[in-house]
């Protein structure tokens, strides 16, 4: 999921956790929409078992 993500052109950084079952991915919002990185995650390989979904950190920024 973690190589998924980064290969999307405006993703800076994405850190996955499974253990968590989150990603907390840094991305540029004037390139590209929070759901075309929730569909990347949702059509990774190996990660149908996964459902994505939206939560903010502390600083009020968008969280997978």
């Amino acid at each position: 999921m973690q190589s998924a993500l980064e290969s999307v052109k405006c993703v800076k950084q994405a850190q996955v956790s499974y253990e968590k079952k989150e990603a907390v991915v840094k991305f540029d919002p004037a390139q590209c929409k929070v759901d075309d990185l929730m569909k990347t995650v949702r059509e990774a390989r190996g990660t149908s078992s996964f459902k994505a979904k939206l939560k903010k950190n502390q600083a009020g920024r968008v969280r997978q």
